[in-house]
């Protein structure tokens, strides 16, 4: 009869801790596609606003005219937002793999990704974003026969 009442003692005990465990992945979850929301907020206001634009200005960026940094962060904006949709299951890996090809086709697409392929690829930590990371350089290196970059 013990025995039967530690068992179920330790059953609640390990399904309590599964759903706090699960409630935290979720929460965590849930953070970072509200970051990912206020991320391409500010990249669309940036994008709007040529002072706004200044401020987003990294080495990558210096030189650039107005019109160049604010389509690099329109671009950014676009890839911010299929990454949330990859995050959060809106997109098939065909799907991703479209929206790559369509986006690294034209002359400002594929130089928003020279700017930026070696930085995603280095914090591209998490599996989802690895592969979210791996859809594009795959549709880059396709395209324009580029060496794979250190991630």
């Amino acid at each position: 009869m013990l025995s039967l009442s530690l068992a179920l003692n330790v059953a609640a005990i390990v399904l309590a801790v599964v759903a706090v465990l699960q409630r935290r992945a979720r929460t965590r979850d849930d953070l970072r596609v509200q970051a990912l929301k206020l991320h391409v907020e500010l990249l669309r206001q940036g994008a709007a606003d040529p002072e706004l634009a200044k401020l987003w200005v990294t080495e990558r960026l210096e030189g650039l005219s107005d019109g160049e940094i604010r389509a690099h962060l329109f671009l950014n904006a676009r890839v911010t937002v299929l990454e949330l949709q990859w995050e959060t299951g809106g997109l098939t890996p065909g799907h991703l793999r479209e929206a790559a090809e369509s986006l690294l086709a034209t002359p400002e697409g594929r130089r928003y990704w020279e700017r930026g392929r070696e930085v995603r690829a280095k914090v591209a930590e998490r599996a989802t974003k690895h592969a979210f990371h791996q859809a594009f350089e795959a549709a880059y290196r396709s395209r324009y026969g580029a060496a794979p970059v250190a991630g």
